[in-house]
C-alpha cells in the first residue's frame, strides 16, 4: 500500500506540474502552441493514472455521491473539456483563434465573461466596442460580478 500511496501522489503531482505548465506558460506567451496541447493532454493522463492509483489503495465501493468523488470527477471532466478544446483550436483555429485561446479562459476565471469574450464569437449588436448591447446583459453582468 505505501508504493501505491507514493505512486498515486507521484502521479497526481505530475498532472499538477504538466497542466500548470501549459496553462501558465500559453496564459504568458498569449499564444496556444502544439506543446502546451501536449503539455494538457499529459496532465490529463497523469491525472486519470493518479485516480486510478487511489482507486487501486480504497478498501470502500465507489460512492458517485461522495464530496471528494465528486470535485474528482469535476477535475477530470474540466481538464478533459481543455484538452480537447485546445486540441481543436491548435488544429482547425486561425492564427487569431491561437492568439486569443487565454483571454476567454481568464476572463471566465475572473467571473465576468460574457459569450462576446471568445474570439470566435462576434459582439453582441448595438455597440462598436463589443460591449453590452442592452441593459439586460447589464444586469446580468453584474449579477456574476457579485
Amino acid at each position: 500500500m505505501a508504493i501505491m500511496l507514493i505512486l498515486s501522489s507521484t502521479l497526481i503531482t505530475l498532472a499538477l506540474v504538466f497542466f500548470s505548465i501549459g496553462v501558465w506558460l500559453e496564459r504568458i506567451g498569449r499564444y496556444l502552441k502544439p506543446w502546451h496541447v501536449i503539455a494538457f493532454w499529459i496532465g490529463f493522463s497523469f491525472d486519470v493514472a493518479g485516480t486510478l492509483a487511489m482507486h487501486c489503495i480504497a478498501k470502500k465501493p465507489v460512492d458517485l455521491r461522495a464530496p471528494h468523488m465528486l470535485t474528482a470527477q469535476i477535475a477530470l471532466w474540466l481538464m478533459l473539456a481543455r484538452a480537447v478544446w485546445s486540441a481543436r483550436v491548435s488544429r482547425q483555429g486561425s492564427e487569431e483563434a491561437r492568439a486569443g485561446f487565454h483571454r476567454y479562459n481568464v476572463r471566465r476565471a475572473q467571473g465576468g465573461a460574457c459569450v462576446s469574450d471568445s474570439p470566435a464569437v462576434p459582439p453582441p449588436p448595438g455597440n462598436k466596442d463589443g460591449g453590452p448591447a442592452d441593459e439586460f446583459t447589464l444586469r446580468l453582468r453584474s449579477s456574476w460580478a457579485g
